[in-house]
């Protein structure tokens, strides 16, 4: 099968857009001998970013999967933002329309080169960037391959902004992470037959050999020492500042505790940094904060952690629980509808209000006066994992909705 899958940034960019498409692509290229090419920006980084790093323009083969990087614009932003001001402003019809064109990337080529591509079905992720549109608008009689889009919907009401469910509407098929964004698009008009759950999935393997010491070891954190862990991306969104001011009310009760922040750096840091200054030095002594480890690396931050916290505002999955539950550890994420389906509550995790430190620090430590429990809970989480988030699962989900698409379509 020919498969085109659409993104706005791709290895070696990193983020769970990205290795969610490499994973589908190199999935569908290794078990199904699919032909598959990658269209994506030549930005290292958000391309709505202003600083941002590039690669160069033009093609690359990147484990059998061809990757197409195109250039885009940005000078129009200011222009169709200063026009989304005033269409707000003057309640102007079609201002949804203007939002979606204030969004990155815009570009020509990989449109062009969209509307030209002859595929079997094309796949494309995620709203709001604006190549979730060009497959479906790119010729006036519609696509001319069946697309499937990967939403990615950071959701928290029923409301849907109308460009994206137009879009979804026009689509062939829906891929939804989670129960609760299926529903949602049920109750907005969407067929249910053309909403399928997936999920997402992690490569187990490097999990189950991770142990943690080195990370202890170069940190000196010892062995008997429990750690509660947040490794991600430092967003602001993400709880960093929540798990902080938790733990200042942790160290009371369990003063031996430490404290792991690892994952990418951001804006954002550089407050969570000023936090932990703040701190008196004997709790300042019990923080580890760390930046920019390699994605082979990244399972033993997990293993060195015997909770991962991860009280996010903004999910539309959380890939992060998956990547614990395959280490074994207990979660404790935000109470928001997509969360809520990917945790069971007292079964591998527990739930707390985002932004509500006090809630946090009584689900730490109950965890960290229940060891057995948390262990019990850790366990269920891998089992959860190894059943149906392992990424060749989540392929072969995957590419079944890609060959129904297909066939539909030649029919």
């Amino acid at each position: 099968m020919r498969i085109l899958h659409l993104t706005q940034n791709y290895f070696p960019s990193v983020g769970g857009v990205q290795t969610t498409i490499q994973q589908l692509s190199e999935g569908c290229v290794s078990r199904y001998h699919d032909d598959v090419t990658v269209f994506t920006t030549n930005a290292l980084n958000n391309p709505q970013r202003r600083e941002n790093e590039y690669l160069p323009t033009g093609d690359e083969r990147i484990n059998d999967v061809l990757v197409r990087r195109f250039g885009f614009w940005r000078k129009h932003r200011p222009l169709v933002r200063a026009a989304s001001r005033y269409a707000k402003r003057w309640r102007v019809p079609f201002r949804d329309v203007i939002d979606v064109l204030a969004g990155d990337p815009l570009s020509p080529a990989m449109m062009l080169e969209t509307l030209r591509a002859r595929v079997d079905v094309i796949g494309t992720t995620a709203f709001p960037y604006l190549q979730m549109y060009y497959p479906l608008y790119a010729r006036p009689r519609g696509p001319r391959s069946p697309v499937v889009l990967f939403g990615a919907l950071h959701l928290h009401s029923d409301h849907v902004p109308r460009p994206i469910l137009r879009a979804i509407a026009r689509a062939q098929a829906y891929v939804a992470y989670t129960e609760y964004e299926r529903q949602i698009l049920i109750r907005n008009g969407i067929p249910a037959d053309r909403v399928h759950v997936i999920g997402l999935g992690v490569h187990v393997a490097p999990f189950e050999k991770a142990t943690g010491a080195a990370i202890r070891e170069r940190y000196g954190i010892g062995g008997d020492v429990p750690v509660v862990g947040y490794i991600g991306r430092q967003a602001q969104y993400k709880g960093c500042d929540t798990l902080i001011k938790a733990m200042t009310t942790v160290w009371d009760r369990f003063p031996e505790t430490h404290m792991i922040i690892a994952g990418a750096r951001t804006k954002f840091s550089e407050q969570l940094e000023a936090l932990i200054a703040a701190l008196p030095p004997a709790k300042r002594d019990r923080v580890t904060m760390a930046y920019g480890f390699s994605d082979e690396e990244k399972p033993e931050w997990f293993a060195a952690c015997d909770i991962i916290t991860s009280v996010s505002s903004q999910e539309s999955f959380g890939i992060t629980y998956t990547e614990a539950w395959a280490c074994g550890k207990p979660v404790i994420g935000g109470r928001i509808g997509a969360v809520e389906c990917v945790i069971r509550e007292g079964v591998d995790g527990l739930l707390v209000p985002c932004g509500d430190s006090a809630q946090l620090a009584s689900a730490i430590e109950s965890m960290l006066a229940d060891r057995k429990r948390a262990e019990r809970m850790g366990r269920s989480g891998r089992e959860k994992v190894l059943a149906n988030h392992q990424w060749p699962i989540v392929v072969e989900r995957v590419h079944e909705v890609y060959e129904r698409v297909a066939s539909e379509w030649r029919e």
